[in-house]
């Protein structure tokens, strides 16, 4: 079945009117993409990876885009109806008349296919090379390949963040540790310490999802022998310190599990962190120094920060 799309784009305390027209027009769904909820997910979410259809100078000026969806073809009836609501509204409220929008057709298509053929292999690190499980492209030999099936609704491994602690591990990690991964999400990260040489790894994450997709992802890589994926806390499943801790997540979380990780930490062993923002990597590096970490390295990519650690 074919659809219509009308993406219409509203300031900030317009979105409420704009919604309930394309409501009473008979949409069948809305997605509303809110400057402020934008705002707010770039600074808290380090998986937030930006793909949305507002422009960067509408971030900053406060505009709403909201896309609605019709059954069949309706371009014109619906473009009509648009301008005459719009019309009707500017006679009452002149902020209407910056209300803009734009009607196109969705053609009928597979959409899982149209997910696969939007992601690709790509490197990461020195050493890695992830692909999708669908992708039969050939690598290099040297190479260390993860094979991902991110499901529709994760992410590849493409953000900085997640390239920031492959490079991490690539530099400290060595073989035989017992590694914890806070914070697994597809269990690229988890996967990663197994093919550098960890003994062990513990992937945690609170989202059922995430687990079912890591474990899935680890049994593809080979690797399920030597991990545990689980929704439990770090103290319920870490009865012996490990040698290593890679963690990926937000600031913000990262202060509420810290002496969770210090505990589970031995003396002289390493954390890899990043999910935080460069903006506050001052603050959380003294958090660690507070905990008796020493700071071994780290990197800066875009907005993120990654920070190495030793524990005295």
């Amino acid at each position: 079945m074919n659809w219509t799309e009308i993406t219409l784009r509203c300031a900030v305390g317009s979105e409420e009117i704009a919604s309930e027209w394309l409501r009473e027009m008979g949409s069948e769904s809305l997605v509303i993409q809110d400057a402020r909820d934008v705002e707010s997910l770039r600074s808290e979410d380090a998986n937030f990876d930006g793909l949305t259809d507002l422009q960067p100078q509408e971030t900053l000026q406060g505009i709403v885009v909201i896309q609605a969806f019709f059954e069949g073809d309706c371009r014109d009836e619906k473009r009509q109806d648009l301008i005459r609501r719009q019309e009707e509204m500017v006679q009452r409220e002149s902020g209407f008349a910056d209300v803009s929008f734009a009607v196109s057709l969705i053609e009928d298509q597979d959409w899982n296919q149209a997910f696969k053929s939007s992601i690709e292999a790509f490197r990461i690190g020195e050493k890695f090379w992830i692909r999708p499980t669908w992708d039969e492209t050939e690598e290099n030999t040297s190479d260390l390949v993860i094979t991902i099936d991110p499901g529709m609704a994760f992410g590849t491994g493409t953000h900085e963040t997640t390239t920031l602690c492959i490079e991490g591990l690539e530099t400290i990690l060595e073989t035989g540790e017992r590694v914890l991964d806070m914070g697994t999400g597809t269990g690229i990260l988890t996967i990663a310490a197994c093919l550098l040489g960890a003994s062990q790894v513990v992937g945690i994450d609170i989202d059922e999802q995430a687990i079912r997709i890591a474990k899935e992802n680890c049994q593809a890589n080979g690797v399920m022998e030597q991990v545990m994926i689980t929704s439990r806390s770090v103290s319920q499943v870490i009865q012996e310190p490990v040698d290593g801790i890679v963690v990926n997540i937000v600031a913000e979380i990262i202060e509420t599990v810290l002496d969770e990780l210090d505990q589970a930490l031995r003396p002289g062993g390493w954390i890899v962190a990043s999910g935080i923002l460069a903006s506050k990597r001052d603050k959380m590096l003294n958090l660690w120094k507070a905990k008796g970490m020493t700071l071994m390295g780290g990197s800066i990519m875009g907005e993120w920060c990654s920070l190495i650690l030793r524990k005295e």
